[in-house]
């Protein structure tokens, strides 16, 4: 696929709807997506995403309508990359995805700290490395008082979209927030949970 600045809106949609109905869309699995700019409607990617990753997107309509995308690149895209991009994007307005069994839910990025995001280990997590999904992760410390870290480590959160629960009877700190912040948090556990000097 090939979008240029010249296209605008409409054209996009024809342009995507065309290809999403033709055997080109299986081509573009393989072949990735190339995109040298120009504005496309969010919704409009999100059904392209959509097609070309078998994955099932459900949304409020009304929640992105009128949402434009702008990028420039001079390379082509791998479909998994278009995923992390999408999140990415989804992100800088406010939105987060909520992956389930079956579907993947659009909610505001406010609410997603409170619904279903899947949580995961420490091996896990790696998964979704450098990513803008949502993610909860459980860190067991050995050596540090979950109540004195936790209180640090809420520094590095956005609190509409992110929390820290300490568990301090199991000292163990209960994080969800976007997957790369939830990385960092754990590179800031592993280097303060150490033993005290002798």
């Amino acid at each position: 696929l090939l979008i240029t600045s010249a296209m605008r809106v409409i054209p996009a949609i024809l342009a995507l709807t065309i290809l999403l109905l033709s055997p080109a869309a299986a081509e573009e699995k393989q072949n990735g997506l190339l995109w040298q700019g120009g504005d496309l409607e969010l919704q409009i990617l999100m059904e392209y995403v959509s097609k070309v990753l078998d994955k099932r997107f459900v949304y409020n309509p009304n929640d992105i309508k009128g949402k434009k995308v702008a990028m420039l690149s001079n390379k082509r895209m791998e479909p998994e990359a278009m995923y992390e991009l999408l999140q990415t994007i989804l992100q800088m307005n406010k939105y987060v995805l909520v992956e389930y069994k079956d579907y993947i839910r659009v909610e505001p990025a406010a609410n997603a700290k409170t619904m279903q995001t899947g949580v995961f280990n420490a091996d896990e997590a790696k998964t979704f490395k450098g990513q803008d999904r949502m993610i909860t992760q459980v860190f067991t410390l050995d050596h540090t008082e979950v109540a004195s870290l936790s209180a640090m480590l809420t520094r590095m959160i956005q609190p509409q979209y992110e929390q820290i629960i300490p568990l301090t009877n199991s000292n163990m700190l209960v994080v969800t927030g976007f997957a790369r912040n939830v990385e960092r948090i754990g590179a800031v556990v592993k280097a303060a949970d150490t033993p005290a000097p002798k």
